[in-house]
């Protein structure tokens, strides 16, 4: 209850209660959810061919592991979050594509 007890239906979208919710924890539990030390940046790429490059703000990764940098494990993300409309609606032979085909 820390972040209030505001109620939702289940017809109301994500656009609606999205930045209800986030206006909830921000004004609630700022200072305890979005320090700094949480976050790093990435460079997300942009567009259908996705050769524009942007830096974003993203969660820092959570688990630690000390094998990082031997080749048997790599930190990171292979494929980012796409809006609607952007993949054809079929699981692809490679799940490491950025963009189904």
């Amino acid at each position: 209850m820390r972040n209030g007890r505001k109620a939702f239906r289940h017809y109301e979208g994500m656009t609606k209660m999205l930045p209800q919710v986030m206006g909830m924890m921000f004004k609630n539990s700022s200072a305890n959810l979005f320090k700094p030390n949480y976050f790093t940046e990435a460079d997300a790429p942009l567009g259908k061919d996705g050769k524009t490059v942007k830096k974003m703000k993203i969660v820092r990764p959570v688990l630690q592991f000390t094998e990082v940098g031997s080749g048997k494990v790599e930190l990171g993300f292979n494929v980012g979050t796409r809006g609607n409309g952007v993949d054809v609606p079929r699981w692809p032979q490679d799940l490491m594509v950025a963009v189904v085909r």
